[in-house]
């Protein structure tokens, strides 16, 4: 996770380059995304009512939340990526998140 968040502040602090490695934004993009705890749908359908869940299932729905702001955060650096509706999909489920 640490990671994916210093490389989401490179970019926002010192832009994209796709031909840094360490600056190219489709790295912590796509992490992100493959880093997700849970399924879509099975994170659908647990996030509105996270408050009746178990421990570990709230940390991970919690840690979901925390890969989407660092996709958030990366989005405007990405967004003709061919995982872009995905995220969309995602982001869309970020509000219902502990």
């Amino acid at each position: 996770m640490r990671d994916l968040w210093l490389r989401a502040w490179l970019l926002e602090n010192v832009g994209p380059r796709p031909d840094v490695p360490l600056l190219d934004p489709r790295t912590p993009f796509d992490r992100a995304l493959d880093a997700l705890p849970m399924s879509h749908p099975e994170t659908a359908e647990l996030a509105p009512r996270w408050r009746e869940l178990t421990r570990p299932q709230m940390l991970s729905l919690r840690r979901a939340k925390q890969l989407l702001a660092v996709m958030r955060s990366v989005a405007p650096h990405v967004e003709d990526h061919p995982r872009w509706p995905e995220h969309e999909a995602w982001q869309r489920l970020a509000g219902d998140l502990p």
